[in-house]
């Protein structure tokens, strides 16, 4: 009887930690939230990359000028038009 007593005369510790529950729904918010943001980063993505390729564009069209303001030999077509 000694034993019982012993048990019941303990204290009870509030539980510590999540429930499933509760994970599941943080897991659940989060997947919620990441598919929103994806599309976004991939159009941010592809802007930047756009970006950079104009810029590309502009920096070839200003190498190509000064060739195309330089004198054609004779016999040969102009071919800045």
């Amino acid at each position: 009887m000694k034993s019982l007593n012993f048990h019941s005369r303990r204290r009870v510790r509030p539980e510590r930690g999540f429930t499933l529950l509760e994970l599941i729904i943080a897991a659940t918010i989060l997947s919620i939230l990441t598919m929103m943001a994806l599309p976004l980063a991939r159009i941010t993505i592809q802007r930047e990359r756009e970006k950079e390729l104009r810029q590309a564009l502009w920096e070839m069209r200003d190498a190509h000028r000064p060739l195309q303001r330089r004198r054609r030999p004779p016999g040969l077509p102009d071919q800045s038009r």
